[in-house]
Protein backbone atom coordinates (compact mmCIF):
# COMPACT_ATOMS: atom_id res chain seq x y z
CA UNK A 1 0.00 0.00 0.00
CA UNK A 2 1.49 3.41 -0.96
CA UNK A 3 2.69 5.71 1.77
CA UNK A 4 1.71 8.77 -0.28
CA UNK A 5 0.50 9.78 -3.68
CA UNK A 6 -0.28 12.94 -5.64
CA UNK A 7 1.02 15.36 -8.27
CA UNK A 8 4.41 17.08 -8.38
CA UNK A 9 4.81 20.35 -10.33
CA UNK A 10 8.26 21.21 -11.61
CA UNK A 11 7.30 24.92 -11.71
CA UNK A 12 4.52 26.97 -10.22
CA UNK A 13 1.41 26.72 -12.44
CA UNK A 14 0.29 30.31 -11.80
CA UNK A 15 3.58 32.21 -11.68
CA UNK A 16 5.96 29.96 -13.63
CA UNK A 17 8.69 30.32 -10.99
CA UNK A 18 11.03 27.35 -10.67
CA UNK A 19 9.83 26.48 -7.21
CA UNK A 20 8.65 22.93 -6.84
CA UNK A 21 5.20 22.37 -5.43
CA UNK A 22 2.92 19.39 -5.03
CA UNK A 23 -0.49 18.11 -4.06
CA UNK A 24 0.15 15.26 -1.65
CA UNK A 25 -2.23 12.74 -0.07
CA UNK A 26 -1.47 10.22 2.67
CA UNK A 27 -3.46 7.57 4.54
CA UNK A 28 -3.04 9.48 7.74
CA UNK A 29 -4.33 12.73 6.20
CA UNK A 30 -6.41 11.86 3.10
CA UNK A 31 -6.83 15.50 2.03
CA UNK A 32 -4.68 17.59 -0.24
CA UNK A 33 -1.45 18.75 1.45
CA UNK A 34 1.53 20.83 0.23
CA UNK A 35 4.98 19.49 -0.68
CA UNK A 36 6.15 20.19 2.86
CA UNK A 37 4.05 17.26 4.10
CA UNK A 38 5.96 14.86 1.85
CA UNK A 39 9.32 16.40 2.80
CA UNK A 40 8.53 15.81 6.45
CA UNK A 41 7.01 12.33 6.07
CA UNK A 42 9.32 10.81 3.42
CA UNK A 43 12.21 13.24 2.76
CA UNK A 44 14.04 10.86 0.46
CA UNK A 45 10.93 10.65 -1.78
CA UNK A 46 10.76 14.42 -2.07
CA UNK A 47 14.41 14.47 -3.15
CA UNK A 48 13.78 11.72 -5.72
CA UNK A 49 10.84 13.65 -7.17
CA UNK A 50 12.96 16.75 -7.55
CA UNK A 51 15.60 14.84 -9.50
CA UNK A 52 13.02 13.06 -11.64
CA UNK A 53 11.32 16.37 -12.47
CA UNK A 54 14.64 17.90 -13.54
CA UNK A 55 15.33 14.90 -15.76
CA UNK A 56 11.88 15.09 -17.35
CA UNK A 57 12.19 18.85 -17.94
CA UNK A 58 15.50 18.28 -19.70
CA UNK A 59 14.01 15.46 -21.76
CA UNK A 60 10.79 17.24 -22.73
CA UNK A 61 12.27 20.75 -22.64
CA UNK A 62 9.22 21.99 -20.83
CA UNK A 63 7.72 22.28 -17.37
CA UNK A 64 6.02 19.06 -16.31
CA UNK A 65 3.63 17.45 -13.85
CA UNK A 66 4.46 14.03 -12.36
CA UNK A 67 1.67 11.80 -11.09
CA UNK A 68 3.36 9.64 -8.45
CA UNK A 69 3.06 7.18 -5.62
CA UNK A 70 5.53 6.48 -2.81
CA UNK A 71 5.99 2.92 -1.58
CA UNK A 72 8.58 2.05 1.05
CA UNK A 73 10.39 5.33 0.43
CA UNK A 74 10.66 4.77 -3.34
CA UNK A 75 8.94 7.00 -5.89
CA UNK A 76 7.01 5.46 -8.73
CA UNK A 77 5.99 7.82 -11.55
CA UNK A 78 2.63 6.92 -13.03
CA UNK A 79 2.37 9.62 -15.70
CA UNK A 80 4.30 12.64 -16.97
CA UNK A 81 2.48 15.44 -18.77
CA UNK A 82 2.87 19.11 -19.61
CA UNK A 83 2.18 21.65 -16.90
CA UNK A 84 -1.07 23.58 -17.14
CA UNK A 85 -0.19 27.25 -16.82
CA UNK A 86 -1.55 30.79 -16.80
CA UNK A 87 -0.48 33.28 -19.51
CA UNK A 88 1.95 34.89 -17.04
CA UNK A 89 3.43 31.51 -16.17
CA UNK A 90 3.70 30.52 -19.85
CA UNK A 91 5.85 33.59 -20.58
CA UNK A 92 7.97 33.13 -17.44
CA UNK A 93 8.65 29.47 -18.27
CA UNK A 94 9.47 30.13 -21.93
CA UNK A 95 12.06 32.80 -21.07
CA UNK A 96 13.54 30.68 -18.27
CA UNK A 97 13.95 27.65 -20.52
CA UNK A 98 15.95 29.79 -22.97
CA UNK A 99 18.14 31.11 -20.16
CA UNK A 100 18.70 27.54 -18.95
CA UNK A 101 19.75 26.40 -22.41
CA UNK A 102 16.82 24.03 -22.93
CA UNK A 103 15.21 26.07 -25.73
CA UNK A 104 16.26 28.52 -28.41
CA UNK A 105 14.51 31.86 -28.75
CA UNK A 106 12.58 30.73 -31.83
CA UNK A 107 11.31 27.64 -30.05
CA UNK A 108 10.31 29.71 -27.02
CA UNK A 109 8.28 32.11 -29.19
CA UNK A 110 6.39 29.21 -30.71
CA UNK A 111 5.41 28.02 -27.22
CA UNK A 112 3.23 31.10 -26.54
CA UNK A 113 -0.35 31.59 -27.68
CA UNK A 114 -0.54 35.23 -28.90
CA UNK A 115 -3.96 35.58 -27.27
CA UNK A 116 -2.26 35.01 -23.90
CA UNK A 117 -0.75 38.48 -24.29
CA UNK A 118 -4.17 39.95 -24.97
CA UNK A 119 -5.52 38.20 -21.87
CA UNK A 120 -2.81 39.83 -19.76
CA UNK A 121 -4.01 43.25 -20.90
CA UNK A 122 -7.66 42.56 -20.09
CA UNK A 123 -7.08 42.96 -16.36
CA UNK A 124 -8.09 40.77 -13.43
CA UNK A 125 -10.23 40.71 -10.31
CA UNK A 126 -8.36 41.94 -7.24
CA UNK A 127 -8.96 39.39 -4.50
CA UNK A 128 -11.87 36.99 -4.19
CA UNK A 129 -15.53 37.21 -3.34
CA UNK A 130 -18.68 35.12 -3.11
CA UNK A 131 -18.96 32.98 -6.25
CA UNK A 132 -22.50 33.16 -7.62
CA UNK A 133 -22.17 31.22 -10.86
CA UNK A 134 -19.66 29.33 -12.94
CA UNK A 135 -20.23 29.50 -16.68
CA UNK A 136 -18.41 29.27 -19.98
CA UNK A 137 -16.03 32.00 -21.12
CA UNK A 138 -17.11 33.48 -24.46
CA UNK A 139 -15.01 36.67 -24.54
CA UNK A 140 -12.34 37.35 -21.92
CA UNK A 141 -12.03 40.36 -19.68
CA UNK A 142 -13.32 41.68 -16.36
CA UNK A 143 -16.17 44.04 -15.58
CA UNK A 144 -18.34 45.19 -12.70
CA UNK A 145 -21.84 46.63 -12.73
CA UNK A 146 -25.50 46.10 -11.98
CA UNK A 147 -27.55 43.48 -13.77
CA UNK A 148 -29.93 44.83 -16.44
CA UNK A 149 -32.17 42.86 -18.76
CA UNK A 150 -33.06 45.38 -21.49
CA UNK A 151 -31.90 48.46 -23.35
CA UNK A 152 -34.40 50.60 -21.44
CA UNK A 153 -33.06 49.58 -18.05
CA UNK A 154 -29.45 49.91 -19.28
CA UNK A 155 -30.05 53.52 -20.31
CA UNK A 156 -31.59 54.43 -16.93
CA UNK A 157 -28.59 53.56 -14.78
CA UNK A 158 -25.91 56.21 -14.30
CA UNK A 159 -23.29 53.61 -13.40
CA UNK A 160 -21.77 50.56 -15.17
CA UNK A 161 -24.20 47.77 -16.04
CA UNK A 162 -24.02 44.10 -17.05
CA UNK A 163 -26.57 42.93 -19.62
CA UNK A 164 -28.29 39.60 -18.89
CA UNK A 165 -30.24 38.13 -21.83
CA UNK A 166 -31.27 34.79 -23.30
CA UNK A 167 -29.20 35.37 -26.43
CA UNK A 168 -27.78 38.27 -28.41
CA UNK A 169 -30.25 39.49 -31.06
CA UNK A 170 -31.21 42.76 -32.70
CA UNK A 171 -33.10 43.66 -29.53
CA UNK A 172 -29.81 43.99 -27.64
CA UNK A 173 -27.72 45.66 -30.35
CA UNK A 174 -28.17 49.24 -29.15
CA UNK A 175 -27.53 48.15 -25.55
CA UNK A 176 -24.07 46.82 -26.44
CA UNK A 177 -22.70 50.37 -26.53
CA UNK A 178 -23.99 51.01 -23.00
CA UNK A 179 -22.90 47.92 -21.09
CA UNK A 180 -19.60 46.89 -19.50
CA UNK A 181 -20.16 43.14 -19.86
CA UNK A 182 -22.59 40.46 -20.98
CA UNK A 183 -24.16 37.29 -19.62
CA UNK A 184 -26.03 35.15 -22.16
CA UNK A 185 -28.01 32.01 -21.44
CA UNK A 186 -27.68 30.33 -24.85
CA UNK A 187 -26.37 30.69 -28.34
CA UNK A 188 -23.05 31.99 -29.67
CA UNK A 189 -21.74 35.42 -28.76
CA UNK A 190 -20.27 36.71 -32.03
CA UNK A 191 -21.60 40.19 -31.35
CA UNK A 192 -19.81 40.27 -27.99
CA UNK A 193 -16.52 39.56 -29.80
CA UNK A 194 -17.22 42.24 -32.39
CA UNK A 195 -17.98 44.80 -29.67
CA UNK A 196 -15.16 43.43 -27.47
CA UNK A 197 -17.31 43.07 -24.38
CA UNK A 198 -16.47 40.52 -21.63
CA UNK A 199 -19.05 37.76 -22.05
CA UNK A 200 -20.01 34.62 -20.12
CA UNK A 201 -22.54 31.96 -21.12
CA UNK A 202 -24.59 30.63 -18.20
CA UNK A 203 -27.20 27.92 -18.49
CA UNK A 204 -28.66 28.47 -15.03
CA UNK A 205 -28.09 31.25 -12.52
CA UNK A 206 -30.42 33.30 -10.36
CA UNK A 207 -29.59 36.94 -10.98
CA UNK A 208 -31.99 39.82 -10.44
CA UNK A 209 -32.40 43.28 -12.00
CA UNK A 210 -30.15 45.83 -10.32
CA UNK A 211 -28.00 43.24 -8.53
CA UNK A 212 -24.31 44.29 -8.37
CA UNK A 213 -21.93 41.66 -9.76
CA UNK A 214 -18.37 41.23 -10.99
CA UNK A 215 -17.50 39.24 -14.14
CA UNK A 216 -14.23 37.38 -14.56
CA UNK A 217 -15.08 36.40 -18.11
CA UNK A 218 -11.73 34.72 -18.78
CA UNK A 219 -12.58 32.01 -16.22
CA UNK A 220 -16.37 32.19 -16.68
CA UNK A 221 -17.04 33.24 -13.07
CA UNK A 222 -19.64 35.65 -11.70
CA UNK A 223 -19.05 37.08 -8.21
CA UNK A 224 -21.44 38.88 -5.87
CA UNK A 225 -20.87 42.61 -5.47
CA UNK A 226 -18.55 44.99 -7.29
CA UNK A 227 -15.03 43.77 -6.53
CA UNK A 228 -11.91 45.87 -7.19
CA UNK A 229 -10.37 45.37 -10.63
CA UNK A 230 -6.69 45.43 -11.52
CA UNK A 231 -5.60 47.02 -14.77
CA UNK A 232 -3.93 44.65 -17.19
CA UNK A 233 -0.26 44.92 -18.09
CA UNK A 234 2.38 42.89 -19.85
CA UNK A 235 4.85 41.09 -17.63
CA UNK A 236 8.58 41.62 -18.00
CA UNK A 237 8.89 38.15 -19.52
CA UNK A 238 6.17 38.93 -22.07
CA UNK A 239 8.08 42.06 -23.08
CA UNK A 240 11.28 40.01 -23.43
CA UNK A 241 9.47 37.60 -25.76
CA UNK A 242 8.12 40.50 -27.81
CA UNK A 243 11.62 41.96 -28.16
CA UNK A 244 12.78 38.60 -29.51
CA UNK A 245 9.78 38.52 -31.85
CA UNK A 246 10.60 42.01 -33.18
CA UNK A 247 14.15 40.92 -34.00
CA UNK A 248 12.87 37.99 -36.06
CA UNK A 249 9.84 39.61 -37.70
CA UNK A 250 9.95 41.30 -41.11
CA UNK A 251 6.31 42.44 -41.32
CA UNK A 252 5.77 45.91 -39.84
CA UNK A 253 3.07 46.26 -37.19
CA UNK A 254 1.36 49.66 -37.08
CA UNK A 255 -1.54 50.95 -34.98
CA UNK A 256 -5.10 52.09 -35.64
CA UNK A 257 -5.66 55.15 -33.45
CA UNK A 258 -8.66 57.40 -32.81
CA UNK A 259 -7.33 59.78 -30.14
CA UNK A 260 -4.18 61.38 -28.77
CA UNK A 261 -4.27 58.93 -25.86
CA UNK A 262 -4.15 55.97 -28.25
CA UNK A 263 -1.40 57.61 -30.30
CA UNK A 264 0.70 57.93 -27.15
CA UNK A 265 -0.02 54.32 -26.14
CA UNK A 266 0.92 52.89 -29.54
CA UNK A 267 4.73 53.23 -29.24
CA UNK A 268 4.55 51.77 -25.72
CA UNK A 269 2.99 48.63 -27.18
CA UNK A 270 5.55 48.48 -30.01
CA UNK A 271 3.79 50.15 -32.93
CA UNK A 272 6.00 51.03 -35.89
CA UNK A 273 3.78 53.91 -36.93
CA UNK A 274 0.07 54.63 -37.37
CA UNK A 275 -1.55 52.70 -40.19
CA UNK A 276 -5.01 54.22 -39.75
CA UNK A 277 -6.36 57.37 -38.14
CA UNK A 278 -9.98 58.01 -39.12
CA UNK A 279 -10.51 61.74 -39.45
CA UNK A 280 -14.20 61.37 -38.52
CA UNK A 281 -13.09 60.54 -34.99
CA UNK A 282 -11.64 64.09 -34.91
CA UNK A 283 -14.58 65.76 -36.66
CA UNK A 284 -17.14 64.11 -34.39
CA UNK A 285 -15.36 64.51 -31.06
CA UNK A 286 -18.00 65.83 -28.63
CA UNK A 287 -16.33 69.24 -28.22
CA UNK A 288 -16.10 69.74 -32.00
CA UNK A 289 -19.31 68.13 -33.24
CA UNK A 290 -21.47 71.33 -33.15
CA UNK A 291 -18.86 73.16 -35.23
CA UNK A 292 -18.67 70.26 -37.71
CA UNK A 293 -22.46 70.23 -38.03
CA UNK A 294 -22.45 73.97 -38.74
CA UNK A 295 -19.67 73.64 -41.34
CA UNK A 296 -21.42 70.73 -43.06
CA UNK A 297 -24.61 72.77 -43.44
CA UNK A 298 -22.69 75.74 -44.82
CA UNK A 299 -21.02 73.48 -47.40
CA UNK A 300 -23.94 71.25 -48.44
CA UNK A 301 -26.93 73.61 -48.12
CA UNK A 302 -25.77 77.22 -47.92
CA UNK A 303 -23.03 76.62 -50.52
CA UNK A 304 -20.68 79.15 -48.94
CA UNK A 305 -17.32 79.62 -50.61
CA UNK A 306 -15.75 81.01 -47.44
CA UNK A 307 -16.69 81.13 -43.81
CA UNK A 308 -15.02 81.92 -40.46
CA UNK A 309 -16.12 78.47 -39.34
CA UNK A 310 -14.15 76.90 -42.20
CA UNK A 311 -10.95 78.46 -40.91
CA UNK A 312 -11.80 77.63 -37.31
CA UNK A 313 -12.37 73.92 -37.93
CA UNK A 314 -9.29 73.76 -40.18
CA UNK A 315 -7.18 75.29 -37.41
CA UNK A 316 -8.59 72.98 -34.73
CA UNK A 317 -8.10 69.87 -36.87
CA UNK A 318 -4.57 70.93 -37.77
CA UNK A 319 -3.64 71.40 -34.11
CA UNK A 320 -5.07 68.01 -33.17
CA UNK A 321 -3.38 66.23 -36.07
CA UNK A 322 -0.09 67.93 -35.12
CA UNK A 323 -0.43 66.46 -31.62
CA UNK A 324 -1.00 63.01 -33.09
CA UNK A 325 2.05 63.39 -35.35
CA UNK A 326 4.17 64.48 -32.39
CA UNK A 327 3.22 61.31 -30.49
CA UNK A 328 3.88 58.99 -33.44
CA UNK A 329 7.08 57.15 -34.20
CA UNK A 330 7.06 56.10 -37.87
CA UNK A 331 4.60 56.73 -40.72
CA UNK A 332 1.24 58.35 -39.95
CA UNK A 333 -1.74 57.46 -42.16
CA UNK A 334 -4.71 59.86 -42.05
CA UNK A 335 -7.87 58.56 -43.73
CA UNK A 336 -10.36 61.14 -45.00
CA UNK A 337 -14.07 61.10 -44.13
CA UNK A 338 -15.66 57.69 -44.69
CA UNK A 339 -18.94 57.72 -42.72
CA UNK A 340 -22.13 57.77 -44.86
CA UNK A 341 -23.63 61.28 -44.85
CA UNK A 342 -27.15 59.85 -44.64
CA UNK A 343 -26.23 57.83 -41.57
CA UNK A 344 -24.65 60.80 -39.80
CA UNK A 345 -27.67 63.00 -40.54
CA UNK A 346 -30.02 60.27 -39.35
CA UNK A 347 -28.23 59.96 -36.00
CA UNK A 348 -28.26 63.72 -35.51
CA UNK A 349 -31.95 63.99 -36.34
CA UNK A 350 -32.88 61.13 -34.02
CA UNK A 351 -30.97 62.73 -31.15
CA UNK A 352 -33.25 65.78 -31.29
CA UNK A 353 -30.32 68.10 -30.54
CA UNK A 354 -30.60 69.99 -33.86
CA UNK A 355 -33.59 72.10 -34.96
CA UNK A 356 -35.66 70.56 -37.75
CA UNK A 357 -34.74 73.51 -39.93
CA UNK A 358 -31.16 72.23 -40.02
CA UNK A 359 -32.22 69.43 -42.36
CA UNK A 360 -33.01 71.50 -45.44
CA UNK A 361 -32.17 71.31 -49.13
CA UNK A 362 -29.64 68.63 -49.98
CA UNK A 363 -29.30 67.69 -46.32
CA UNK A 364 -32.96 66.69 -46.38
CA UNK A 365 -32.53 64.77 -49.63
CA UNK A 366 -29.57 62.79 -48.35
CA UNK A 367 -31.63 61.65 -45.32
CA UNK A 368 -33.68 59.45 -47.63
CA UNK A 369 -30.94 57.32 -49.14
CA UNK A 370 -32.14 53.72 -49.23
CA UNK A 371 -28.66 52.17 -48.96
CA UNK A 372 -26.34 54.59 -47.14
CA UNK A 373 -23.39 52.16 -47.04
CA UNK A 374 -23.38 52.16 -50.85
CA UNK A 375 -24.34 55.82 -51.14
CA UNK A 376 -22.77 59.21 -50.43
CA UNK A 377 -19.81 58.33 -48.26
CA UNK A 378 -16.01 57.96 -48.32
CA UNK A 379 -14.21 59.54 -51.29
CA UNK A 380 -17.49 60.34 -53.03
CA UNK A 381 -18.46 62.71 -50.22
CA UNK A 382 -15.16 64.58 -50.40
CA UNK A 383 -15.16 64.75 -54.21
CA UNK A 384 -18.80 65.89 -54.45
CA UNK A 385 -18.15 68.67 -51.92
CA UNK A 386 -14.61 69.92 -52.70
CA UNK A 387 -14.65 72.41 -49.82
CA UNK A 388 -15.02 69.53 -47.39
CA UNK A 389 -11.99 67.84 -48.93
CA UNK A 390 -10.04 71.08 -48.91
CA UNK A 391 -10.62 71.57 -45.17
CA UNK A 392 -9.31 68.07 -44.43
CA UNK A 393 -6.26 68.37 -46.69
CA UNK A 394 -5.34 71.87 -45.55
CA UNK A 395 -5.47 70.73 -41.91
CA UNK A 396 -3.22 67.77 -42.73
CA UNK A 397 -0.50 69.65 -44.59
CA UNK A 398 -0.43 72.45 -42.01
CA UNK A 399 -0.02 69.92 -39.22
CA UNK A 400 2.95 68.37 -40.97
CA UNK A 401 4.71 71.70 -41.72
CA UNK A 402 8.25 71.77 -40.34
CA UNK A 403 8.25 68.09 -39.38
CA UNK A 404 10.43 65.40 -40.93
CA UNK A 405 8.07 62.43 -40.97
CA UNK A 406 6.04 60.31 -43.36
CA UNK A 407 2.51 61.72 -43.53
CA UNK A 408 0.21 59.55 -45.60
CA UNK A 409 -3.25 60.79 -46.65
CA UNK A 410 -5.67 58.09 -47.76
CA UNK A 411 -8.94 58.28 -49.69
CA UNK A 412 -11.49 55.59 -48.69
CA UNK A 413 -14.01 53.84 -50.91
CA UNK A 414 -12.12 54.34 -54.18
CA UNK A 415 -13.21 52.19 -57.13
CA UNK A 416 -11.49 53.92 -60.07
CA UNK A 417 -8.13 55.56 -60.73
CA UNK A 418 -9.81 58.78 -61.89
CA UNK A 419 -11.12 59.34 -58.35
CA UNK A 420 -7.56 59.14 -57.11
CA UNK A 421 -6.30 61.52 -59.83
CA UNK A 422 -8.85 64.15 -58.76
CA UNK A 423 -7.80 63.62 -55.17
CA UNK A 424 -4.12 64.04 -56.05
CA UNK A 425 -4.84 67.23 -58.01
CA UNK A 426 -6.67 68.74 -55.04
CA UNK A 427 -3.92 67.76 -52.60
CA UNK A 428 -1.19 69.13 -54.89
CA UNK A 429 -3.05 72.44 -55.16
CA UNK A 430 -3.51 72.74 -51.37
CA UNK A 431 0.13 71.83 -50.67
CA UNK A 432 1.29 74.46 -53.17
CA UNK A 433 -0.94 77.14 -51.62
CA UNK A 434 0.33 76.30 -48.15
CA UNK A 435 3.92 76.06 -49.43
CA UNK A 436 4.20 72.64 -47.77
CA UNK A 437 5.70 69.35 -48.86
CA UNK A 438 3.26 66.99 -50.57
CA UNK A 439 2.25 64.05 -48.33
CA UNK A 440 2.17 60.51 -49.65
CA UNK A 441 -1.14 59.82 -51.40
CA UNK A 442 -2.94 56.51 -51.09
CA UNK A 443 -6.17 54.61 -51.46
CA UNK A 444 -8.10 52.04 -49.53
CA UNK A 445 -8.72 48.75 -51.32
CA UNK A 446 -12.12 47.90 -49.87
CA UNK A 447 -14.31 47.52 -52.97
CA UNK A 448 -13.91 44.49 -55.28
CA UNK A 449 -13.53 46.74 -58.34
CA UNK A 450 -10.63 48.52 -56.66
CA UNK A 451 -8.86 45.18 -56.16
CA UNK A 452 -9.45 44.22 -59.79
CA UNK A 453 -8.01 47.57 -60.94
CA UNK A 454 -5.36 47.85 -58.23
CA UNK A 455 -2.51 48.18 -60.74
CA UNK A 456 -4.24 51.22 -62.25
CA UNK A 457 -4.63 52.74 -58.79
CA UNK A 458 -0.98 51.95 -58.14
CA UNK A 459 0.04 54.17 -61.08
CA UNK A 460 -1.47 57.16 -59.22
CA UNK A 461 -0.90 56.22 -55.56
CA UNK A 462 2.17 56.05 -53.35
CA UNK A 463 0.59 53.36 -51.17
CA UNK A 464 -2.48 51.10 -51.03
CA UNK A 465 -4.14 49.65 -47.95
CA UNK A 466 -6.69 46.84 -47.81
CA UNK A 467 -9.76 47.59 -45.70
CA UNK A 468 -10.70 43.97 -45.10
CA UNK A 469 -13.86 44.77 -43.13
CA UNK A 470 -15.61 46.66 -45.93
CA UNK A 471 -14.03 44.37 -48.53
CA UNK A 472 -15.55 41.34 -46.77
CA UNK A 473 -18.95 43.01 -46.66
CA UNK A 474 -18.82 43.90 -50.36
CA UNK A 475 -17.45 40.52 -51.48
CA UNK A 476 -19.63 38.25 -49.34
CA UNK A 477 -22.68 40.52 -49.36
CA UNK A 478 -23.06 40.45 -45.57
CA UNK A 479 -23.01 43.11 -42.87
CA UNK A 480 -20.49 42.97 -40.05
CA UNK A 481 -22.99 44.78 -37.83
CA UNK A 482 -26.16 42.77 -38.56
CA UNK A 483 -24.98 39.26 -39.42
CA UNK A 484 -23.55 38.34 -35.98
CA UNK A 485 -27.01 39.00 -34.54
CA UNK A 486 -28.94 37.15 -37.24
CA UNK A 487 -27.82 34.45 -39.66
CA UNK A 488 -24.03 34.25 -39.25
CA UNK A 489 -24.10 31.98 -36.15
CA UNK A 490 -26.28 29.52 -38.10
CA UNK A 491 -23.98 29.71 -41.12
CA UNK A 492 -20.99 28.87 -38.93
CA UNK A 493 -22.85 25.96 -37.34
CA UNK A 494 -23.81 24.66 -40.78
CA UNK A 495 -20.19 25.07 -41.96
CA UNK A 496 -21.13 27.51 -44.72
CA UNK A 497 -18.20 29.51 -43.34
CA UNK A 498 -15.37 27.68 -41.64
CA UNK A 499 -14.72 30.78 -39.51
CA UNK A 500 -16.33 34.13 -38.89
CA UNK A 501 -15.20 36.12 -41.99
CA UNK A 502 -14.95 39.28 -39.88
CA UNK A 503 -12.60 37.57 -37.45
CA UNK A 504 -10.31 35.92 -40.02
CA UNK A 505 -9.74 36.78 -43.68
CA UNK A 506 -11.85 34.63 -46.01
CA UNK A 507 -8.85 33.47 -48.02
CA UNK A 508 -10.88 31.69 -50.71
CA UNK A 509 -13.06 34.68 -51.57
CA UNK A 510 -11.80 37.97 -50.13
CA UNK A 511 -8.27 36.56 -50.15
CA UNK A 512 -8.48 35.79 -53.87
CA UNK A 513 -9.16 39.48 -54.58
CA UNK A 514 -6.32 40.52 -52.30
CA UNK A 515 -3.93 38.09 -53.98
CA UNK A 516 -4.89 39.32 -57.45
CA UNK A 517 -4.42 42.95 -56.40
CA UNK A 518 -1.00 42.27 -54.89
CA UNK A 519 0.22 40.32 -57.90
CA UNK A 520 -0.78 43.08 -60.30
CA UNK A 521 0.61 45.93 -58.21
CA UNK A 522 3.89 44.15 -57.43
CA UNK A 523 4.36 43.39 -61.13
CA UNK A 524 3.45 46.84 -62.48
CA UNK A 525 4.22 49.25 -59.60
CA UNK A 526 6.80 47.54 -57.34
CA UNK A 527 7.59 50.74 -55.43
CA UNK A 528 4.00 51.14 -54.18
CA UNK A 529 3.74 50.20 -50.50
CA UNK A 530 0.91 47.77 -49.68
CA UNK A 531 -0.60 46.98 -46.29
CA UNK A 532 -3.86 46.41 -44.47
CA UNK A 533 -5.65 48.12 -41.63
CA UNK A 534 -8.53 45.64 -41.25
CA UNK A 535 -9.55 44.10 -37.94
CA UNK A 536 -8.86 40.55 -39.20
CA UNK A 537 -5.11 41.25 -39.22
CA UNK A 538 -4.96 40.23 -35.54
CA UNK A 539 -5.79 36.62 -36.45
CA UNK A 540 -2.62 34.47 -36.75
CA UNK A 541 -3.75 32.67 -39.92
CA UNK A 542 -4.67 35.99 -41.51
CA UNK A 543 -1.29 37.44 -40.55
CA UNK A 544 0.43 34.51 -42.21
CA UNK A 545 -1.66 35.14 -45.32
CA UNK A 546 -0.65 38.82 -45.33
CA UNK A 547 3.00 37.78 -45.18
CA UNK A 548 2.48 35.41 -48.11
CA UNK A 549 0.98 38.29 -50.10
CA UNK A 550 4.12 40.34 -49.55
CA UNK A 551 2.41 43.15 -47.60
CA UNK A 552 4.72 45.71 -46.03
CA UNK A 553 2.64 46.19 -42.87
CA UNK A 554 -0.55 45.41 -41.01
CA UNK A 555 -2.26 47.94 -38.76
CA UNK A 556 -4.31 46.82 -35.76
CA UNK A 557 -6.06 48.38 -32.72
CA UNK A 558 -3.61 49.55 -30.05
CA UNK A 559 -4.55 46.91 -27.48
CA UNK A 560 -3.97 44.16 -30.08
CA UNK A 561 -0.43 45.27 -30.96
CA UNK A 562 1.34 42.69 -28.73
CA UNK A 563 -0.80 39.90 -30.20
CA UNK A 564 0.04 40.92 -33.77
CA UNK A 565 3.76 41.36 -33.03
CA UNK A 566 4.06 37.81 -31.66
CA UNK A 567 1.71 36.15 -34.15
CA UNK A 568 3.54 37.72 -37.11
CA UNK A 569 6.89 36.44 -35.83
CA UNK A 570 5.40 32.96 -35.37
CA UNK A 571 4.00 33.02 -38.90
CA UNK A 572 7.42 33.85 -40.31
CA UNK A 573 9.15 31.26 -38.13
CA UNK A 574 6.85 28.42 -39.03
CA UNK A 575 4.70 29.29 -42.04
CA UNK A 576 1.86 26.89 -42.67
CA UNK A 577 2.33 25.01 -39.41
CA UNK A 578 0.01 25.08 -36.41
CA UNK A 579 1.38 26.51 -33.18
CA UNK A 580 2.29 24.17 -30.37
CA UNK A 581 -0.63 24.20 -27.94
CA UNK A 582 0.47 24.05 -24.33
CA UNK A 583 -1.97 23.07 -21.58
CA UNK A 584 -3.70 26.08 -20.08
CA UNK A 585 -4.49 26.52 -16.40
CA UNK A 586 -8.12 27.40 -15.81
CA UNK A 587 -8.85 28.78 -12.37
CA UNK A 588 -11.69 26.99 -10.69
Amino acid sequence: MPQAWGRYFSRHPETGWKRASAEVFTHEIPVRQPLLALQQAVPEAASQLQQLALQEEARQRDAVVLDFTVEEGTVRVLEVRGLERTPQAACKIAVALVQEGLLGREQALLRIDPQDLREMLLGSVDGSGELLCQGESMVGGVATGRIVTSLDSASQWREPVILLCDQLTYAQRDALDLVSGLIVRSGPALAARHYERPCIRLQECELSEGQPVTLDAGSGRVFAGELPLLAGELSGDARTLLEWADELRGLEIRANVASLEEARQAPYFGAQGVGLCRIESLFQAPHRLPLFQQVLRQICYEKRATSPEYEQITRELSEEIAGLLEATSGPFNLRLLDAPLSQMLGYWRASGELPEGYFAGELSAWLHELNPMQGLRCGRLSLLYPKLMEIQLRAAVRARAGRELRLQVMLPGVCDAQELRLFRQCLEQVAAEEDCQLPEIGSMLEIPRACLLADQLGEVADFLSFGTGDLTEATCGISRYDSPLSFLPGYLEASVFARDPFEAIDQDGVGALMRLACERVHAKCPSVEMGTCGAQAVDPQSLEFCIQLGLKYVSVPVHHLPVARLAAAQAELRPGSPRLRLPRLRRS
